[in-house]
Order: structure tokens, then C-alpha cells, then sequence
């Protein structure tokens, strides 16, 4: 479980306010997080698209309450692969179109281990800086009971001491529906290589070495 990466997430804005003075910055949070990778092959072209989505609550410690944040992000590869079929020529990548959406997009039930992503947005192609309209409609349900983790963590980042502690409950997931763009659906058949996971009263505390 790389936990790694969830802890900075949430800490990077933080992890810059603490000053030289100050002991301590403490950040609060509570997510619900997914995740899906979807492959498709038709003839010689292979399609991978890869999901995440997030929704989750920070409180940072003398700021306040809590801010609520969520996003979800697709990103869409179309390459024309050899390995398709010997009348396939060489690997040329045809598309990477990149889209996000934002938190009102995004329902992910706290628990249950069923989450949604629906809404249209515009996509960016990095090859050809092209745009193109995508359509979203994605549902994840669990298909394994829960593992439940507790995570205590402790990494150096050129000076600044992060820490999380939390709980953790993860489980795998099968996730299937529609990426459409330009009349092609790129999610035609659902995948099982998906999770669902949720954070709940962890701590990140990030100090200055």
C-alpha cells in the first residue's frame, strides 16, 4: 500500500506554510478514493484508460474547519500496437487526451465500496494539443471484502519530517460503463482491475527537520 503518495497529496500545501518559527503544521483528513485501468484491443489499435477519483475532507490545525475538495481524472491511450497481429506496423501512439473533473461529478458512498463518476468535460490531446469532448458514465462496485490497514509512516523530504498515521480500508472492485468521445466508447467492456478505498481519521503532521 503506497500510502506515500495519498499522504502528500494532501500534505504539499501544508508541508510549504510551515514556517522556520513554527513547531508543527497538523492536517486532518478523512478520503474516499477509486481507482480503474480498462484495456481494449480492435484490431490493431490498443486503448488503455486509466481512472481516479477522490473526494475527501482536510482540517489544518488553527485554520478553521474542514475543506471539502474532490476531482476525478481520465486519461485516455490509443496506440497502433505490433504486437496486435502481424499486420500491425510499428508502435505509433495516436492519442493521449487528458480530462478532469470536478468534485460535483464524483459520488463515492463511505463503506459500501460503490462509487460513481458521471458528467462531460473537454480533453486535451498532448500529442496534437487537439480538444475533444468526452462523456462519463462509470460505476465501480466491490467484489472482495474489505482489507483494513493501519498505517504509520515517516519520510524525509529534504528537511521536512512528514508523518501519517490512519486508517485504511481498500478493496478490490470491478468497474465498468462508458468514456465516449467522437461516438466511440472506450470503455467497452467492464475491468477488474479496480479498487475502492477509504481514509478515516488520519493524521499527517509535517515538521521542519
Amino acid at each position: 500500500m503506497k500510502f506515500a503518495t495519498l499522504a502528500l497529496s494532501i500534505a504539499f500545501a501544508p508541508l510549504l506554510a510551515v514556517s522556520p518559527m513554527q513547531a508543527a503544521t497538523v492536517t486532518q483528513l478523512r478520503e474516499q478514493y477509486v481507482e480503474a485501468n480498462f484495456k481494449s484491443i480492435d484490431g490493431c489499435i490498443t486503448t488503455y484508460v486509466y481512472v481516479v477519483a477522490s473526494t475527501s475532507a482536510t482540517r489544518v490545525s488553527g485554520r478553521g474547519g474542514f475543506s471539502n475538495i474532490g476531482y476525478a481524472s481520465i486519461i485516455v491511450n490509443q496506440e497502433d500496437d505490433p504486437a496486435n497481429g502481424p499486420e500491425c506496423g510499428t508502435t505509433t501512439l495516436l492519442r493521449t487526451d487528458y480530462l478532469e473533473l470536478p468534485a460535483a461529478n464524483v459520488q463515492i458512498a463511505n463503506g459500501s465500496g460503490r462509487a460513481s463518476i458521471s458528467g462531460s468535460g473537454i480533453a486535451y490531446n498532448s500529442e496534437t494539443s487537439e480538444s475533444s469532448e468526452y462523456t462519463i458514465s462509470l460505476n465501480w462496485r466491490p467484489n472482495s471484502n474489505p482489507t483494513n490497514l493501519n498505517i504509520n509512516y515517516v519520510e524525509d523530504y529534504g528537511g521536512m519530517i512528514v508523518r501519517a498515521v490512519g486508517n485504511v480500508r481498500e478493496r478490490s472492485a470491478v468497474a465498468s460503463g462508458t468514456v465516449i468521445s467522437e461516438g466511440i466508447n472506450f470503455t467497452p467492456r467492464p475491468t477488474s482491475d479496480a479498487l475502492v478505498r477509504s481514509v478515516q481519521n488520519a493524521t499527517i503532521e509535517v515538521t521542519r527537520r
